[in-house]
Order: structure tokens, then sequence, then C-alpha cells
């Protein structure tokens, strides 16, 4: 009887397959604004230290979007607040009543809102 031990060899060859590499994200990065130069504190070339500022940009279109989405921020949270306030009123609108001078409506009365077509 031969017995025969399993040894370890060097790959020989290399295993090449064909494959493409794609993220799952791409988020372009861009170090511009639209704007214009209002001061200019060091020239090309000279040395500058970290955090040090080098220009002041006046952007009044970046300026007047951000101005918009804090309004539209407002507006959302003014429209969240009103919701609140008008389900804890309906809430208790529909709880029963011991007092019979204080009358309560049933859920089946207040309107639901339609759903969007």
């Amino acid at each position: 009887m031969a017995v025969i031990h399993a040894s370890v060899e060097s790959a020989e060859e290399d295993l090449v397959l064909p494959g493409a590499m794609q993220a799952y994200v791409e988020s372009p990065i861009y170090a511009r604004t639209n704007g214009y130069l209002k001061k200019w504190y060091h020239d090309i070339g000279s040395r500058v230290r970290q955090g040090e500022l080098l220009a002041d940009i006046d952007t009044p279109e970046v300026d007047q979007q951000l101005s918009q989405a804090r309004a539209e921020l407002n507006t959302a949270q003014a429209n969240a607040n009103l919701s609140k306030i008008t389900a804890t009123r309906y809430q208790e609108l529909t709880r029963p009543t011991a007092s019979p001078s204080r009358k309560s409506i049933t859920p089946s009365v207040i309107r639901k809102p339609k759903s969007p077509t």
C-alpha cells in the first residue's frame, strides 16, 4: 500500500477574471460658489496659516436660497404645530364627558382629510 501526503504548491499562474468596479453613490464635491469678491486678504503664493481667512465673498444668490429654505422650514414647523393642536382638540372633543352641560361629538362627525389623488 502506497501513501501520499498532500502538500501546498506555489501557484505558477494567476487567475485573471473580467470585472468592473462602480461606486454605490457618487458625490461630486465642489469648492466653488456664485458670488462677488468683497475683499482679498492674501495673494497667490503667499504664506498662510491653517484656518486663516483668504477672502470675503458676497453671495446674494446663495443668501436668497438660504432665506427661502429657512422660510420653508418655518412654514413646515408651523403646519406641524397646527396639526398637533388640531389633533389634541379633536381628541378632547371625542372624549366622553361626565358633565351633561359639556357635549362631546362622535368620531364619525369629525371630517377626515381626503387622500391625495
